[in-house]
């Protein structure tokens, strides 16, 4: 993946009760800029984070670092997008829904595209958020997106 389409969808204008979640979409929206660019910062984590993932079975991978990020949910991720052909990614739907004053939970239905901008696959992902000392961070990840890849990676025939 070589970007993430910003301009195709920008952040949804939020609602009058939403107001108070602007905080967390710019967070989430930074954070899913520098993982497409391959620069994940620790200001998108509040470590140790979870993520759970659904590849065909069920796993649940306790990150402690930005550098274990990259190496074991960025890289396998990108090479499954390498392989796909997929150019870049939009959001077609995102919701965030008040836990605490501290807490969030955000969903977000994706959309996979190829360098054509036609969609390759999408998936729904969830993402559990806190707020920091002075900023919201990404705590946990629920997924399935590796399962999409497989799938497509399965049906393509042989190179």
């Amino acid at each position: 993946m070589t970007e993430l389409d910003t301009s195709a969808r920008p952040l949804p204008p939020p609602s009058p009760a939403d107001e108070r979640d602007q905080d967390v979409l710019r967070a989430l929206w930074r954070c899913f800029r520098r993982a497409a660019q391959g620069r994940a910062g620790a200001r998108c984590f509040l470590f140790p984070c979870h993520f759970v993932g659904d590849d065909g079975d069920i796993t649940l991978t306790v990150i402690n670092s930005v550098e274990q990020y990259l190496a074991e949910i960025i890289k396998p991720l990108f090479r499954g997008y390498r392989q796909l052909g997929v150019a870049s990614g939009r959001i077609r739907d995102l919701q965030v829904r008040f836990l605490s004053p501290r807490l969030r939970h955000a969903t977000i239905l994706w959309d996979v595209l190829d360098g054509h901008g036609a969609v390759l696959f999408s998936h729904e992902a969830a993402y559990a958020l806190a707020l920091g000392a002075s900023d919201w961070r990404i705590c946990a990840i629920a997924y399935h997106e590796m399962r999409e890849i497989k799938a497509l990676l399965a049906s393509m025939p042989s190179r």
